[in-house]
């Protein structure tokens, strides 16, 4: 409607690139797409990547994830959310498989929920892994054999393990 109106607009969709200057580039990678409104606003407050995986990813999504990797200078950091079960831990295989082999470079991987551990922490109910999933017979040679749902885990632990990640790779006082 006039000046005024149009200063509060600009100044309000502008946004710094943060991690430009930042000695490090960070990712997350998450298995279900009911959880992108959780963890969405995290990862926006800090200006992170989030992508919502779906299930098995084409070739085409992850390859262009990949070529935007490529054109980063600097070491890259994957996060990754998903189930605990043979396909959920299978995805992950295949998403970080797809990544080392369309960027061509190094990039450091780590699972950040549903864990081993998560189980006991918030006695979180074990499924049975499906007899007729065929990566089941891998699950249980791996020695696992329960089963877990990502938003069994507390939001409010997702989004902290999240926010934790995020600002291990961001230098003291550079965010203020």
């Amino acid at each position: 409607s006039g000046l005024q109106d149009f200063t509060e607009t600009v100044s309000e969709a502008y946004r710094k690139d943060f991690w430009e200057r930042l000695p490090a580039y960070v990712h997350v990678f998450c298995e279900k797409d009911a959880m992108a409104g959780m963890l969405t606003p995290t990862t926006r407050n800090y200006d992170v990547a989030l992508s919502i995986v779906r299930g098995f990813s084409g070739v085409s999504y992850l390859y262009e994830v990949a070529e935007q990797w490529r054109e980063i200078e600097k070491p890259i950091f994957a996060f990754y959310l998903g189930d605990f079960d043979p396909s959920g831990l299978d995805l992950e295989r295949d998403i970080h498989e797809k990544l080392t082999r369309y960027a061509k470079r190094d990039f450091s991987w780590k699972r950040l929920a549903v864990n081993v551990e998560d189980f006991s922490t918030f006695n979180l109910f074990p499924l049975t892994p499906k007899a007729t999933d065929t990566r089941t017979k891998r699950f249980l040679e791996l020695g696992y054999s329960q089963c877990a749902e990502l938003d069994a885990v507390p939001a409010e632990e997702l989004r902290a393990r999240v926010e934790q990640a995020i600002l291990a790779h961001v230098p003291a006082g550079a965010w203020e």
